[in-house]
């Protein structure tokens, strides 16, 4: 059934680009300024994740982390860091992206190995894209703080990196819903991109846990920024008051800082928790989620689950490996027959991303590794090295935004057409924003594209 399959895949490519105009196998996708036929492939070291480091302990024993998300650059293109690896020259610039780290780590800063100050990979700071390894024990249990850190050197709440459709059931901070009611989980009424603070909620996907700590999509949560003022909530999570949204005179927002739901879920036991927001859990912008681990040992993954926006969040760059190992059994694999081996070693706390990376001559110890996690995605770049994703729904017709293309702006060839739908929340489902589907143009492996390994 592989081969059939495999040939399948094949015969249909072949048809489709037969099918295409005479060059329709060099055209790349649309989307994005920065050719992805320039961007050399296989010269950037696959990226093999270190592991993240611990907190500490918590109250039972079990691992404590702190882990916020931040916005900073990576250089996912060619150059940078990497041209002292393989001793190129190429200058593709860095890419802001968010991610997970340690909360006490600083900013990124690899101009010591060729890159830049504040740019990922870098050997000062475990904040990357993807996330470094959490490694887990089974039945040890592992409590994460998960910090909502998209704020500024200012500390004022970041916008978005990409157009957040308001029209749809999502996580709404604004709580202006199309239903007349006042909750955070709703389809606004807006068909222009939100612009306000960000909300996050981690989910470790496939991991036994009560719903209090499963990431579930309504129980998300503001930065504690200090341009957000949030609207209070009564015992039973309703909202005390309409949120006004931004104050312009002030660039302060008035919102709702959490999900309705984010603090009457239960933990594993079925005891009610509120640990988001919450004072005893760190207060503002901090959910506090604890996992058993009591189940056999396996590859997880951990990255944002926020209701209406998970495809944005996690385009942006929040994910990474959450391995549960089993202390008692081969290799501890939980079910491994004596005397099988399988690939090792892996990396292991205190490692960094040089020993990682860097190959033994350089100071590393790259070569030894044999157990490494992949992740593959596809992405779009622009010429400034930023990620691009589609602002508009026209751009899933295949045609230009309305008024664009007589004006000479129009993002597909002149004389595609143009998009004329009504969209107004008020009258319309047809989003105005979100795409039923994107493609993308550019291979993107564990945060670098197209590497070798």
């Amino acid at each position: 059934m592989k081969n059939v399959s495999s040939y399948t895949l094949q015969a249909t490519v072949t048809t489709l680009l037969t099918l295409g105009a005479g060059s329709a196998a060099a055209v790349p996708l649309p989307g994005g300024t920065l050719d992805p036929l320039t961007i050399p492939k296989y010269v950037t070291p696959l990226v093999i994740p270190p592991v993240m480091n611990k907190t500490g302990v918590d109250a039972t024993g079990g691992d404590l982390y702190d882990i916020a998300v931040r916005q900073f650059k990576q250089q996912i293109l060619p150059g940078g860091i990497w041209n002292s690896i393989n001793g190129r020259t190429d200058a593709f610039p860095a890419t802001t992206i968010w991610s997970y780290g340690p909360a006490a780590d600083p900013a990124p800063d690899s101009s010591s190995l060729g890159g830049a100050a504040g740019v990922a990979p870098a050997p000062n700071s475990q904040f990357n894209y993807p996330s470094y390894t959490v490694e887990n024990t089974k039945d040890v249990k592992t409590t994460v703080n998960w910090i909502n850190d998209l704020v500024d050197a200012n500390g004022n709440a970041l916008p978005h990196l990409f157009a957040v459709d308001q029209s749809l059931h999502w996580a709404n901070p604004l709580a202006n819903c199309k239903s007349g009611e006042v909750r955070s989980d709703c389809a606004g009424v807006s068909a222009a991109p939100y612009t306000g603070p960000v909300p996050i909620v981690t989910h470790v996907h496939g991991a036994h846990v009560g719903s209090s700590g499963d990431g579930y999509t309504e129980a998300w949560w503001l930065p504690n920024a200090n341009n957000i003022n949030c609207v209070p909530r009564d015992a039973n999570g309703v909202l005390t008051a309409t949120p006004t949204g931004l104050d312009t005179a002030t660039n302060t927002w008035n919102v709702a800082c959490e999900g309705n739901i984010a603090n009457q879920l239960t933990d594993n036991t079925g005891t009610l928790d509120p640990n988001t927001n919450n004072p005893a859990n760190g207060g503002q912008g901090i959910g506090r989620f604890a996992y058993p681990n009591d189940q056999p040992s396996t590859t997880l993954w951990y990255h944002d689950h926020s209701l209406g926006m998970t495809r944005l969040n996690v385009m942006a760059g929040p994910a990474g490996f959450w391995l549960v190992r089993d202390a008692l059994a081969v290799g501890g694999e939980t079910g491994l027959a004596a005397g099988s081996v399988l690939p090792a070693p892996a990396p292991i706390a205190g490692e960094t991303l040089a020993t990682t990376n860097f190959p033994t001559a350089m100071g590393g110890s790259r070569e030894k590794y044999r157990e490494i996690p992949i992740v593959i995605q596809g992405r779009s770049f622009n010429a400034d090295g930023s990620l691009f994703y589609p602002d508009n729904r026209a751009f899933f017709e295949g045609l230009n935004v309305a008024g664009t293309d007589a004006g000479g702006n129009g993002q597909f060839p002149a004389g595609s057409g143009e998009l004329q739908i009504d969209m107004n929340p008020a009258t319309s489902d047809i989003a105005p924003i979100w795409n039923p589907e994107a493609f993308f143009n550019t291979m993107v492996v564990n945060g670098v594209t197209w590497p070798q390994l």
